[in-house]
């Protein structure tokens, strides 16, 4: 029997890398700058390069956090899928 997969699931990865994408956070560093481009913008101290910065580093964190809960859904799906068997 082969495993059925939906439309959420990511196909093509192999199980370390499903694990990889699920647990990857920012670095120390990353995760720094951004904090500091929230709060700076919080106080409305950002020159519009950092706004732009900030927008574009925000949709990726939104993309990652998307990619990150469909590879841990897809692990999920083939722990049902192994379980089953």
């Amino acid at each position: 029997m082969s495993v059925v997969l939906d439309a959420d699931c990511l196909v093509g990865l192999s199980v370390d890398e499903l694990r990889a994408l699920a647990n990857f956070k920012l670095s120390t560093a990353e995760q720094g700058h951004l904090n500091d481009l929230i709060a700076r913008n919080a106080e409305s101290q950002l020159c519009s390069d950092e706004v732009i910065e900030l927008d574009r580093l925000l949709v990726d964190a939104d993309y990652l956090m998307v990619m990150k809960a469909r590879a841990r859904y897809t692990l999920k799906c083939l722990d049902t899928y192994i379980l089953t068997q």
